[in-house]
């Protein structure tokens, strides 16, 4: 039976550094899944890569091996040896595998507790892996519930509460670091979803938002802004020079610089120029974190939404593991249905055997999910001997895939004695 291998980094195991060695752009990661579902190993495969994570979600029948695979590949992009990356890196097997997906598009797992873009980036790294044919039924199925439990935190729980998110902190801290924001410029650079709610959010704090696709000239453009938040996504990385540049032109106002990319947009090493405040996608996230107490009182409700969701996934995995010996089930019980009664239309013999199995497979679904489901599953290919060959009363002359019918038997009335003997 095949089983879920999750292996990545995310910001609460590796800092932003580690996150953009292994960073995989948005358009990749349908490619990257297909690659993985396609290798001697795994036979599924999903990729989520945002600013927070790197992760690889793969379903085979060798868990062992994928994990070794998964693991060599984080490796070799990162471009160290695989004792350095293992201090870093997540691994996780079956039901916990399942749970930490739906826990991140539940925001459980996110920088800022309960955001609400992750549940979309969930859905938009399925859609990429399916496109690229890299998923199958236990991914999707999983996402299918990932998606759900997600929806239904939102929903049922108070965990998004308030306004907490990455780009809300911005405004935060543009507020508290630069000041009002009457007469002050902000440049929002980039075309990710990232970058356009940045610019609603400071339009909406009565910021005037200028808007860029990439990092403009720096000269004389950074210099016009008071605070500039760069999300393109690229690594486009602007240097220290260019910022001493800049900051010379501002006298003594400072620059707020934030950088939501990963790979970063710009060179950390601007940190020590005196005019800049520089702030990575990580700080940004640290500094948010006064504003989530109220949130915090509502994980219990949230994850138990997620456990419920876990085990409505456990139960379709437990019951498709029975999917073979139902399969072979109703096939028996078809064959012996047109032995006795002869050919009959295929609809009637589909209800006939239907009828005849609603109980024992309503019995082996609940043992499914009660975890005695391959007990059961050997008992009755054990009792029906559904491994054996067809019997020859089922075996049609010239044509053994069809059951020939038992002629009826014929009463010798002459034979009988009659009642008034």
């Amino acid at each position: 039976m095949s089983e879920l291998v999750q292996v990545g980094v995310s910001h609460a195991s590796a800092p932003v550094g580690w996150r953009e060695r292994l960073a995989i752009a948005g358009n990749a990661v349908g490619p990257v899944a297909a690659r993985l579902a396609r290798s001697a190993e795994a036979r599924e495969a999903l990729v989520l890569a945002t600013c927070s994570r790197v992760e690889a979600y793969a379903v085979g029948p060798e868990p062992g091996r994928i994990e070794h695979d998964l693991l060599g590949r984080l490796a070799r992009r990162a471009g160290c040896p695989f004792e350095e990356l293992a201090t870093v890196v997540n691994v996780r097997h079956g039901s916990d595998a399942a749970r930490h997906l739906l826990r991140t598009a539940a925001g459980l797992e996110s920088p800022v507790l309960g955001e609400p873009e992750i549940l979309g980036q969930v859905r938009r790294a399925h859609r990429s892996a399916a496109a690229a044919a890299a998923t199958g039924p236990a991914l999707d199925q999983l996402v299918a519930h990932a998606v759900r439990a997600g929806r239904r935190v939102r929903s049922e729980t108070r965990l998004a509460t308030g306004t907490a998110s990455l780009t809300s902190t911005v405004a935060v801290i543009a507020r508290g670091l630069v000041g009002t924001p009457d007469g002050r410029r902000a440049l929002i650079v980039g075309r990710t979803r990232t970058a356009r709610a940045a610019a609603e959010r400071l339009l909406g704090d009565g910021w005037a938002v200028t808007t860029s696709p990439v990092v403009p000239e720096p000269e004389p453009a950074l210099s016009a802004f008071d605070v500039v938040v760069v999300c393109t996504g690229s690594g486009a990385a602007i240097g220290p020079e260019e910022l001493r540049a800049a900051e010379e032109r501002r006298a003594d106002m400072p620059l707020l610089l934030v950088d939501l990319s990963v790979p970063r947009d710009v060179d950390p090493a601007a940190r020590g120029l005196p005019g800049i405040l520089l702030f990575d996608v990580d700080e940004v996230a640290g500094a948010g974190q006064h504003a989530l107490t109220a949130r915090r009182a509502h994980v219990p409700a949230a994850e138990a939404v997620v456990e419920e969701e876990l085990g409505n996934f456990e139960s379709w995995r437990a019951t498709r593991a029975l999917v073979p010996t139902i399969k072979a089930l109703r096939e028996h019980q078809r064959r012996a249905v047109i032995d006795v009664l002869g050919e009959l239309p295929d609809d009637l013999v589909e209800r006939l055997v239907t009828r005849l199995l609603h109980a024992p497979t309503a019995r082996l679904r609940g043992a499914a999910v009660s975890g005695v489901g391959e007990q059961w599953a050997d008992a009755a290919r054990e009792l029906f001997a559904l491994d054996e060959p067809i019997p020859s009363a089922y075996r049609r002359s010239g044509n053994p895939d069809r059951p020939s019918p038992v002629p009826p038997v014929r009463s010798n009335t002459s034979s009988l004695p009659s009642q008034q003997e």
